[in-house]
Order: structure tokens, then C-alpha cells, then sequence
């Protein structure tokens, strides 16, 4: 013989505290993203730049041997 649970159900209102809970949750996560991402982009962009510089020098290279 199974029992079923006792499900409560929530109130409009406790369902809406809810909600907004976790839209504050959601927004704070999303712009600690946002935040790390930029922090990111900021460590790696001098690596980028380099690279970017490197490579064009090797095309400089190539197209002075060609010339």
C-alpha cells in the first residue's frame, strides 16, 4: 500500500517572493559574469596583442622575401 506525499501547495504571494528571490539571484550571477569576463578579457588582451604583432611581423617577413 503506497501513501501519496502531502504536497502543500504555496501561496500566490510566497510564489511571487519566490520568483523575485531568484530573479535577484539570476541578475547578482549574470553580472558577476559579466564582471569576470571583463576581468578576462582585460588579463588576456596583452597575450592577443602580442600574438596579433608577431604574426604580422612573420607577414611582413614573408612579403619582403616574395618582393
Amino acid at each position: 500500500m503506497t501513501t501519496e506525499p502531502d504536497n502543500k501547495l504555496i501561496t500566490r504571494e510566497e510564489y511571487i517572493a519566490d520568483i523575485k528571490a531568484r530573479w535577484s539571484l539570476f541578475v547578482k550571477e549574470w553580472n558577476a559574469l559579466i564582471e569576470d569576463t571583463k576581468k578576462l578579457i582585460a588579463f588576456l588582451e596583452p597575450y592577443f596583442v602580442k600574438v596579433i604583432d608577431t604574426v604580422k611581423g612573420w607577414i611582413s617577413k614573408i612579403k619582403t622575401k616574395k618582393d
